[in-house]
């Protein structure tokens, strides 16, 4: 995802280049200078700077640029993108795209099923009775949960790309409770694209 911000310079965003790539992101983080509302700011290269949070990375460059063929940029550009990184960082707690939001519902369903495993061994390790009781009833809940949520996968994506496409939030009500995470991706989404909505 682009996004063109103030002195045109555009922030290139990718939210889950490191999934993969555990390697690529300590290489990445090794390099931080600063950091700024949990991101870490690199100016590791020339020819533009870069923000890292988890596996998600963002290079803020003047519009125009050829990555594949860089260049040296002047101080008086790298002093505007340093500060641009840094008000984007203020402003945006995590780099977030439709892509990125269809993700995390598979991601919310492997959380439950984690917590359920958590669960299952707590019920094992328990030495009273009544903690193996307790422990057992918030695993039925999870599990309640997770086939739950496994039923309205799909009707979940379909809300998000509605969602994108209405720019509201109000077709994912029916499945705040069983994906609470990605409708707060949502939120921060729909956001971030109103104010680019604003900019223009």
């Amino acid at each position: 995802m682009t996004t063109t911000l103030a002195n045109a310079i555009v922030a290139f965003e990718s939210p889950n280049a490191f999934i993969r790539n555990p390697s690529a992101r300590q290489f990445w983080n090794s390099h931080v200078k600063s950091r700024v509302n949990g991101w870490g700011l690199i100016e590791l290269e020339c020819h533009r700077v870069s923000a890292i949070k988890g596996n998600s990375i963002v290079h803020f460059a003047p519009l125009g640029s050829d990555f594949n063929n860089p260049e040296p940029l002047s101080s008086d550009l790298m002093s505007a993108l340093r500060r641009t990184s840094k008000e984007w960082c203020r402003a945006n707690v995590c780099a977030v795209t439709r892509d990125s939001v269809l993700e995390s519902i598979p991601e919310e369903i492997k959380s439950t099923v984690r917590k359920i495993a958590s669960l299952r061994k707590n019920i094992i390790e328990a030495e009273y009775l009544d903690d193996k009781v307790l422990a057992h009833g918030r695993m039925k809940e999870q599990q309640a949960m997770l086939d739950n949520q496994r039923l309205n996968l799909f009707g979940a994506e379909d809300a998000v790309d509605e969602c994108v496409r209405g720019r509201t939030i109000d077709p994912f009500a029916s499945f705040n409770q069983l994906f609470p995470n990605v409708a707060l991706l949502i939120a921060e989404l729909l956001k971030r694209e109103s104010a680019v909505v604003a900019q223009a």
